[in-house]
């Protein structure tokens, strides 16, 4: 792949954060992400979580991608986001992340760095609440 499809595909990926889901990405056999509040996460893992974060929204999440930058695997990309959380509570931040990929073009690596008392304080709390309020009604 080149450093265009690259970015391409990384500037995709964060945007669609925002509706919980990456599409069409592919990913590599030995994928896992990484995270200032949660540290290395496998694959089912992290998609699980990605499906939760664009669900703690009243409204999608409003993402506007700064920058893009890229080298041959790697990309990163610089943006901030913005969204009232089901809580009520006005979630704003600006993160970079990283993503990585192998020589087919697959997915490899995602870090992401962000404030992460933001993360603490605002957007975990509402997650975990929208979890246990998934697995309550998977209960029922």
């Amino acid at each position: 792949m080149t450093v265009a499809t690259n970015k391409a595909i990384a500037e995709a990926m964060v945007r669609s954060l925002a509706t919980g889901g990456f599409g069409s990405v592919e990913f590599s056999p030995d994928f896992w992400a990484w995270t200032l509040t949660s540290g290395r996460l496998e694959r089912s893992e992290f998609l699980r979580r990605v499906g939760l974060f664009s669900a703690v929204f009243e409204d999608s999440a409003t993402i506007a991608v700064d920058t893009v930058t890229g080298d041959e695997d790697r990309v990163v990309v610089q943006f901030r986001v913005v969204g009232t959380l089901l809580t009520g509570a006005v979630y704003r931040q600006t993160a970079a992340f990283m993503v990585e990929f192998d020589a087919r073009g697959r997915v490899r690596h995602w870090r992401e760095y962000f404030d992460a008392r933001i993360v603490a304080e605002l957007l975990l709390p509402a997650m975990k609440a929208l979890d246990e309020r998934r697995a309550d009604q998977r209960g029922r």
